[in-house]
């Protein structure tokens, strides 16, 4: 078996871009930092939940910071939408990663 090693990073920041749910109002942790309400916020597009996952992973090291995709969540625009919400631009991301193969982790990449 083939031996790699990885390479330590000075921080890892994932962003649940898709979930089964979500809940606004819920409070900010010591472990996980939600988004402020603002003034506007139910004014604004709202962030949609539905089956499957979609998680965006950024790895900053030595100044410089890389982000992929972790899944795709289970509708063509239900990430897309959330992406658009959270001001995430597909043209930025380094990669995507697919867990597996199950439609609930795919279909956002059959977006056109």
């Amino acid at each position: 078996m083939e031996h790699i090693s990885l390479q330590p990073v000075d921080q890892v920041e994932i962003l649940s871009v898709m979930d089964n749910t979500i809940d606004m109002l819920m409070a900010s942790t010591p472990v996980a930092r939600r988004a402020p309400l603002l003034r506007d916020t139910f004014s604004r597009p709202r962030l949609r939940a539905e089956h499957g996952v979609s998680m965006l992973i950024t790895v900053q090291s030595e100044g410089r910071k890389d982000s992929f995709l972790f899944d795709a969540g289970a509708s063509v625009e239900g990430v897309l939408h959330n992406m658009d919400v959270l001001e995430i631009r597909p043209n930025e991301l380094h990669a995507v990663v697919l867990s597996h193969g199950h439609t609930d982790h795919t279909l956002a990449l059959l977006a056109s």
